[in-house]
């Protein structure tokens, strides 16, 4: 009897290793099949960057926190921008955290576990090999909300990040800028971030301007017009009271709401700043407006341009 118990024990400590060592993978396979059952040959493995090892390992893992239910409000799956294809972080505070990022394959893997405090969660890697650190584990993530939607940002970038929840950022968004709750897409974001205490001082308003004039109309010709369609760009530019004293600077996109477009600061001085409205023809060949930044976004009937009008930051619809 004692003989056949140890023999069970060791077929046991065999499974489990198959288990740990990834064994149970089929190197053939692919992420999506692997955790979701869903065959998807563009998540297909990608071993020169990770092992199957790994892959196993992160899939147990994956199925451990898929089995166990959020708890607070700061557990779940987020994502973020990435400059091509798609990420997901899921994690729980008991459980760890799984990573990965699909571009044609399982472009990176990775996993390991969780200290989550009242304002910050830090993720810790135990994925085998070598590896280029990003801000996603070399920074403490801070917790941060923008009305009810919540967010995970490294702290490196949580000044960028309180310029981004009022619209005055500059620049296009780059990879790992922070992590939002992949179920709370659709929610409106608004008003200004919401804080750990020690970092208020981080959050900034809005920044809010008038119209003072509406200059001429200039009309640039686009090689890809022809005489069924028009595509040649309008620019209507418009000066408004409020420059780098006011925290405007070149490159800014101001929300007015009145006409449900967008102005694109060009030029700033002390108190004033030159923007430019775009807009474009329809088929029809009428002016046609556009709800997005920088004339972009879905068409609508334009509205007059006039003096007076209130035009101020805000976030754009991927915040």
């Amino acid at each position: 009897m004692k003989s056949r118990h140890l023999l069970g024990l060791t077929g046991c400590l065999f499974f489990l290793l198959g288990v740990v060592t990834g064994q149970d993978v089929d190197p053939d396979s692919n992420w999506f099949k692997e955790v979701r059952g869903v065959d998807d040959s563009y998540s297909r493995f990608d071993l020169a960057r990770y092992t199957l090892k790994d892959v196993g390992v992160a899939k147990q893992r994956y199925v451990r926190i898929e089995q166990q239910a959020a708890e607070g409000e700061w557990e779940g799956v987020y994502t973020t921008h990435v400059g091509i294809g798609t990420a997901e972080l899921r994690w729980r505070s008991t459980q760890g955290f799984v990573f990965h990022q699909v571009y044609h394959t399982l472009a990176a893997l990775d996993y390991g576990g969780v200290t989550e405090g009242v304002e910050t969660v830090r993720l810790t890697s135990k994925r085998s090999g070598r590896r280029q650190r990003s801000p996603l584990f070399a920074d403490a993530l801070v917790k941060a909300k923008v009305g009810k939607k919540h967010y995970l940002v490294p702290l490196s970038r949580l000044k960028d990040f309180a310029e981004r929840a009022v619209g005055r950022e500059v620049s296009h968004m780059e990879e790992w800028h922070y992590w939002w709750k992949i179920d709370e897409g659709d929610l409106t974001v608004a008003g200004p971030p919401v804080l750990p205490a020690r970092y208020a001082h981080l959050v900034v308003p809005p920044i809010q301007a008038t119209i003072l004039r509406v200059g001429r109309r200039q009309v640039v010709p686009s090689s890809s017009t022809t005489n069924e369609v028009n595509y040649d760009d309008i620019y209507i530019s418009v000066t408004l009271a409020g420059g780098n004293a006011k925290g405007l600077r070149p490159g800014m996109d101001l929300f007015v709401p009145d006409l449900g477009e967008w102005v694109e600061i060009m030029k700033v001085r002390k108190f004033d700043s030159l923007g430019r409205i775009r807009r474009d023809f329809s088929l029809d060949g009428q002016e046609e407006c556009w709800d997005s930044e920088e004339g972009t976004g879905n068409p609508f009937p334009c509205k007059t341009i006039t003096k007076g009008l209130v035009a101020f930051t805000r976030p754009d619809d991927s915040f």
